[in-house]
């Protein structure tokens, strides 16, 4: 019963996956030149919606995740983004891989209009020189203890079990003989 539970919730997982609309690509990923690095430029972006369509018609995103965002990181750097809950800091990685809904920003030019032309348009924009990795802080256990998922249904191995809850940073957080945060 639960390899079916499990089952049904990866299966609406991929189905929201492969209904999600079509996004325009904004990353262009290069060679790497002297390390990686990667730029973001005009980075004003909504969040995705996930919503699935209401009386036959597909809305667009809605919520602001990133206004104004500027990110340079060089060869060699590391960058640490800390901040609260709700700052932004997934929607900027977000919008590096190219998961949100990149908006233009209209540039007024006093110039251009005095002369009659019309305003620019700053499309947001992410270059990328090198390999992007990305491991999602998103936490799924599937029904049961903490210990049932470490083990997974293998054979149950102590020092394994251990060394697995250590590894995870789990140790100090947990009583590894009954699996108890």
């Amino acid at each position: 019963i639960d390899a079916l539970a499990n089952g049904k919730n990866s299966l609406q997982r991929i189905a929201s996956y492969l209904t999600s609309e079509e996004m325009t690509p904004y990353v262009q990923t290069l060679p790497p030149t002297q390390g990686g690095s990667i730029e973001l430029k005009n980075g004003n972006f909504l969040w995705a919606t996930s919503e699935p369509p209401k009386d036959g018609e597909v809305t667009g995103p809605q919520t602001p995740a990133l206004c104004n965002a500027n990110l340079y990181v060089g060869p060699g750097e590391v960058v640490a983004v800390v901040g609260p809950v709700g700052t932004g800091k997934s929607a900027l990685i977000k919008a590096l891989l190219g998961e949100l809904a990149p908006v233009p920003r209209m540039v007024v030019d006093r110039n251009a209009i005095d002369s009659g032309n019309e305003a620019g348009i700053d499309r947001p924009s992410v270059v990328v020189h090198g390999n992007v990795a990305y491991c999602s802080q998103e936490a799924w256990l599937p029904k049961g203890t903490i210990k049932e998922a470490i083990v997974f249904g293998r054979e149950y191995d102590e020092n394994r079990y251990r060394s697995a809850i250590y590894d995870a940073g789990l140790d100090k957080d947990m009583d590894p003989d009954t699996g108890v945060l």
